[in-house]
């Protein structure tokens, strides 16, 4: 028996000689733009495998192996990926909304500039892991580690944060227009994020550039966010910078 593995944008397609693909060994090979629509993956092997545009919506992903895999702009919705080892891949620019990652291993991955709206990662350690810009946006971190990870650009809009563990102390507002957060120096203002100092300077031209409904917003609000992102910076500030005393 043979499966037929079909390819975005191209008219080659890969067959291969077996019953099932559960457990198969892909590592290596390049898959870009390879189509796993509602395919049993569990525990296949894509270690350094070239998933680059990859569509694999879904798919059964557990305990699948895709360490040291680029996996740039692939489109993992709904697929269930427990267990599943993504140490050391590419993952920027990567689409996986309602998708679940439970005890996935993500140390050392690129994950920037990612879409991982409503998805899962309970029980999930994100050790040394690029979240620049990565939307989490109504995904569930309960009992997530971030500690190891700059979270100070990431999306949080709506997140559930039940005991997560989390390298700054992070402050969310939602009673704006846009969603607005503060870590650290860092003030997030809808898909804007830049540092605290960065906004109070930025003159009315700059703010048009971002949105056309941005200014009448900025003016409106702009001395109370400002207030608010400089009270909690300080104050985490002041937790972090020993006292005089503390030094001698």
């Amino acid at each position: 028996m043979s499966i037929t593995i079909k390819f975005f944008g191209k008219k080659d397609d890969l067959v291969i000689d077996a019953d099932t693909l559960q457990g198969y060994d892909f590592s290596g090979q390049n898959l870009a733009g390879a189509i796993f629509t509602s395919v049993d993956l569990s525990k296949a092997n894509f270690s350094g495998a070239n998933l680059s545009r990859a569509i694999m919506t879904d798919c059964e992903l557990f305990e699948a192996n895709f360490s040291h895999a680029n996996m740039t702009h692939a489109n993992l919705n709904r697929s269930r990926a427990g267990n599943a080892d993504f140490s050391n891949a590419n993952m920027a620019m990567v689409v996986a909304s309602n998708a679940d990652f439970k005890h996935a291993i993500f140390d050392n991955v690129n994950l920037s500039k990612s879409n991982l709206y409503r998805s899962n990662f309970q029980w999930v350690v994100f050790n040394n892991t690029n979240l620049d810009t990565t939307q989490f946006t109504c995904a569930n971190l309960t009992e997530a580690n971030l500690m190891k990870s700059d979270i100070r650009r990431t999306v949080f809009d709506y997140t559930v944060l039940d005991s997560t563990v989390l390298p700054k102390k992070l402050l969310c507002l939602y009673n704006y227009e846009w969603f607005i957060s503060v870590c650290d120096d860092m003030l997030r203002i809808g898909c804007k994020c830049y540092s605290i100092e960065e906004w109070r300077n930025f003159d009315d031209n700059e703010i048009i550039d971002m949105d056309d409904y941005a200014i009448e917003f900025w003016e409106e609000f702009k001395e109370e966010i400002l207030a608010i992102a400089t009270a909690f910076s300080e104050q985490q500030l002041k937790k972090i910078t020993p006292s005089k005393k503390q030094v001698a």
